[in-house]
Order: structure tokens, then sequence, then C-alpha cells
């Protein structure tokens, strides 16, 4: 609205071409032409304060493209002129981060590891990672200057800047290397797909991980156990010593683990969830390299805690502050697999990374002009037994919901028929979303639901 406003100020709003365009008669406005021949002041017309807002934008972004971040931070003011901000270069706000840092900080000895084996980056002032690794939760002392609020919040920032700028030059060239229009609303389906809490979990447990060896110490059979009884063998090396097996096994030990906090909590959080991948990660990895859809609903079990997409966020921030350098940023994500990850859904191509939910609102608006009644309907059923996460809790920071432990399912139907249905979910919005893509997957194999004949 903000904008908007700004825009009617300026007369903007004028200027706007909002003319059906005919094919036959089509010629490319130019600039001349159109100050030439002002709009007229008085005249009215109708137009949706979005598309008003919309032209703001994309005058920032014609900015950018044209003159960089610079050029772009001279145009925003424009249109936020009641906002107090002194609007400094890029470089220059960097500068005034970086030099807030500390530069004496010594890196943890726990996380020395992090710069060479996930990051491939040396950090100058080694205080901007440890701040990224510092939860809120951390108690102040010697060597805690802050927590990762501040960088999440300027990653949060980054990373979609750098993931939009990406797929526009990814998505602009087609398969046979030929310039095809962008489209903004493929580009926000695609970017929804790269950037959002499930996927970074994956790509930290996937990727930014260090392998690491541990020993376990198993004891000998009580005496007192039934004769026959068999004892599990565990896989890895052992070696026995008065009756104790010693084993080695290799674990993968993800970058959030290397995360400073105080809480139990947040503990269990974040191995409950490297453990529920450990199960899937086959099937996960398998899925993002060689299905032909988005694995929204599969990679929505893992369940993450946000502190996965904090922690993501802050780290690349700190590499930002650090270097001052977008490239080097750029590399942090290529190491982490999100370049690889971004070609792919740039193959799968817009339908292939739909979110369900959203692929069957478009399904539903079809069956509606037929004629068709559509419709959920959301239940509480019973918990499995035996089902995994039973100590998990919905949202971090909070105490364990007493209803953490209710189970829900879904049904959607067409003209009263069940078309789908699941169950054993933990929330009402996961029903809906699991029950979505199964209702996608029917529908398309059974597009009879769809036709003219079946609706009348």
């Amino acid at each position: 609205m903000r904008f908007f406003r700004a825009a009617v100020g300026f007369g903007l709003d004028r200027y706007i071409i909002d003319a059906k365009m005919v094919q036959k008669r089509w010629r490319p406005p130019t600039i001349s032409s159109i100050l030439g021949r002002p709009p007229s002041v008085t005249a009215s017309r109708q137009l949706s304060t979005k598309t008003v807002a919309d032209v703001v934008e994309a005058l920032v972004g014609a900015a950018y493209l044209s003159g960089g971040t610079d050029r772009a931070l001279t145009c925003v003011p424009l249109f936020l002129p009641d906002v107090p901000i002194d609007w400094l270069p890029v470089g220059r706000c960097r500068d005034i981060l970086f030099n807030h840092a500390a530069a004496d900080d010594p890196l943890p000895k726990t996380m020395r590891r992090i710069e060479e084996q996930l990051l491939g980056y040396e950090f100058k002032k080694k205080s901007l990672l440890v701040e990224a690794l510092t939860h809120s939760s951390c108690p102040a002392g010697p060597g805690v200057r802050g927590s990762l609020d501040r960088l999440e919040l300027l990653g949060d920032a980054l990373l979609d800047f750098l993931v939009a700028t990406k797929l526009y030059e990814l998505y602009k060239c087609n398969v046979d290397g030929q310039q095809q229009m962008v489209v903004p609303y493929i580009l926000h389906i695609m970017k929804s797909a790269l950037v959002n809490q499930d996927i970074m979990a994956v790509l930290i447990l996937e990727e930014w991980t260090i392998l690491q060896e541990e020993l376990d110490i198993i004891a000998p059979p009580s005496p007192s156990s039934s004769q026959g009884s068999e004892t599990a063998i565990s896989e890895g090396n052992g070696e026995h010593s008065g009756g104790v097996t010693l084993r080695t096994r290799h674990v993968r030990v993800p970058l959030t683990a290397f995360l400073r906090h105080n809480t139990i909590q947040l503990s269990r959080f974040m191995n409950d969830t490297t453990r529920r991948y450990a199960a899937m990660r086959h099937e996960v990895q398998h899925a993002l390299t060689h299905g032909d859809r988005y694995p929204w609903r599969l990679i929505s079990q893992l369940r993450a805690p946000k502190v996965f997409s904090d922690v993501f966020e802050a780290v690349l921030a700190a590499v930002w502050v650090d270097s001052g350098d977008m490239d080097v940023c750029r590399r942090v994500l290529e190491r982490v697999g999100l370049d690889r990850l971004m070609k792919r859904i740039v193959e799968l191509g817009p339908m292939g990374v739909l979110h369900p939910r959203e692929e069957l609102n478009v399904l539903n608006s079809k069956m509606r002009t037929l004629g068709r009644s559509v419709g959920y309907e959301v239940f509480e059923c019973e918990r499995e037994e035996g089902s995994e996460g039973e100590e998990s809790v919905m949202e971090e920071g909070k105490k364990k919901d007493k209803d953490s432990k209710r189970r829900f399912g879904c049904r959607y139907l067409v003209d009263g028929t069940v078309i789908a249905e699941v169950r054993g979910t933990r929330s009402k919005d996961e029903a809906r979303t699991w029950v979505a893509e199964e209702a996608c997957r029917i529908l398309r194999r059974e597009p009879y639901w769809l036709s003219v004949e079946e609706g009348a």
C-alpha cells in the first residue's frame, strides 16, 4: 500500500499501460511518444493497488539491471519518502558491519573444521562465524558477543537475492539455449521450492556435514540373560577387551551440531531431525535427482525446526560481511548443492515444482466451472502405535503442547465422492497438503473428473 500511495503521489499511475494488445496493430511504445502525449490528469480508470505497486517494484528491478544495486538504491527512496533511513551504498553498509565485528576473537576448537571442510572459505574475522553459530539461548559470557538473529535477517535477504538473480539467468534460456520470456509467477514457484525451511535442512544434513569417527562401548550380555537369546551385532569394526566390545563407526555431523545454545529442547529438535533424515536420506536424494516432481510431501516429513534455515542464512550473511564479495557467497551456495538443485528445478519446469495445494487449486477452479462441487474434510484420527516422534513439539521455544500427540486425516471430495484420503498427519495443514498431492496424482491419472460430460 505504501508503494501504491507513493506512485499515485508521483503521478506514475497515469503512465501505466493497461490497454489490451492487438497483435496486428501493436507497435512498441517509445518514451518520446508517451511523453509527447502525456496522459490526462483528470481522466479516471480502474487499476488494482497491487498492479501499481508491482510497477514500482518493476522499476526498481529495471534500475538494478541497468546499473546494479547502487542505482536501484537511488530509486527506492523516491517511493519510500517517509522511511527515515539513510540509503547508503551496499559496500558502505557492509564496511560498517565488518568494522563492527571483533577482530581478535579466536575460533573455538570445535569450529575449526567448518571453514575448510564445509564452507571452503577462511574468515578474516572469526567472530562473524562464531556469531552465526550462536543461538539466542546461549548465555552471555566471554566469547559471546551476540546471537545469529541479526545475521539471519541479513542472510534471508541475501539468499532471496542470489536465488532470484540466478533463476532469472537460468530460466530465460530454455533447454535449447534460446531466449524465452521470463514469467514472474513461474520464477516465484521455483524460488519457493529452493528457499524453504525443509529444503535448507536437507542441504545442511546432506552437504554441510563432517564425517567423524565415534567409539561405542558394548557391554557383554548379563549373566541373568536366558539361554538361547540372540545378541544383535551392529555394523562396524569391533575389538574385544575383557568381555567388552569396542566398536568404531563413522557418523555424519551436520553444521547445526556446532551451534552454541543452552536448551535441551533445541538439542532434541535437531537430533530428531538428523535421525529422521538418516532414515529417509536415500529416498529424498533419489526424488530430488531423479523424480519427475519436486518431493514436497516427502521433505515435509522431515519436520525440520526453523533453526536449520536460521543457521543456513546466518552463515551465508557472515560470509558476505567478511568477504564483501557476492561471488564468494555464490561459491558457498554452490558448495552446499543449491546450484545443482536449482538447475534440476529449472529442468522440471513450473508444473514439476508447483506445490500440490496450489496445483489442486488450479484443478478445483476448472472443475467448478464445470459445475462440480469440491472440498476437503479434515478429521481427527487415532495415533498409530509405534509412530515416530512421540516427543516432538510443534514449535521450538515453547512448552510441549498437550495436543502434540493428536493425529489428523483429510478427505478430498468431488461431487460427494471421496477421491483421496490420508491419515496420521501431525496437523490439519499437513493433512491438506498430503491429500492434495494424492488427489493431484489421481486427477492426472483419471482426467475424466475434469471432463464436461461427467460434470453435466
